[in-house]
């Protein structure tokens, strides 16, 4: 039997959501877009005070309900774009919302240069889970052709090391 795959992600600039649907192409996983009832704005001062406030002041902020079921999956990917050297807020909220144990895991994130904690911070809040693999994408949409083959090699990698 095939193992029902998931990717779930949030992304401001579409570089996270790039290569979640590479992902998806090359898995057959679902796709799971991580939305907040409030439009973060995407750029200008607006942009900096909402980014700021959720950084600095720890505020999350309010995400949609999901539309699928998680306990239908076996393999969750998760991607988020890396703010401040962390995971992005709107992914913490989901964290705090939603609860999964049992899972293939494997979580990735997109970042210009740096990741800081990004991925330890993501791994810690999956530990009733096994991990399957951890990556960072980087300057994405600047190197496309790159990305899809890091995603192929990447993926190849992490199935072809469950099969030994």
């Amino acid at each position: 039997m095939d193992e029902k795959k998931l990717v779930i992600y949030y992304s401001l600039f579409e570089n996270t959501e790039y290569v979640a649907n590479l992902i998806s192409e090359n898995t057959g996983a679902d796709l799971l877009k991580i939305e907040t009832v409030t439009e973060i704005p995407k750029k200008g001062l607006t942009m900096f005070l909402e980014l700021g406030r959720f950084l600095m002041f720890r505020k999350m902020p309010e995400i949609k309900e999901i539309s699928v079921n998680l306990d239908e999956y076996d393999t969750i990917f998760i991607g988020t774009p890396v703010w401040a050297g962390n995971m992005a807020a709107p992914l913490k909220t989901f964290f705090s919302k939603y609860k999964f144990d049992g899972k293939k895991v494997a979580v990735f994130c997109t970042a210009g240069k740096t990741i800081g904690h990004t991925l330890e911070n993501m791994k810690k809040e999956l530990i009733d889970n096994e991990l399957i693999g951890g990556t960072v994408f980087l300057d994405v949409l600047n190197n496309k052709a790159e990305t899809e083959n890091y995603v192929k090699e990447w993926l190849t990698t992490m199935y072809r090391s469950k099969e030994d």
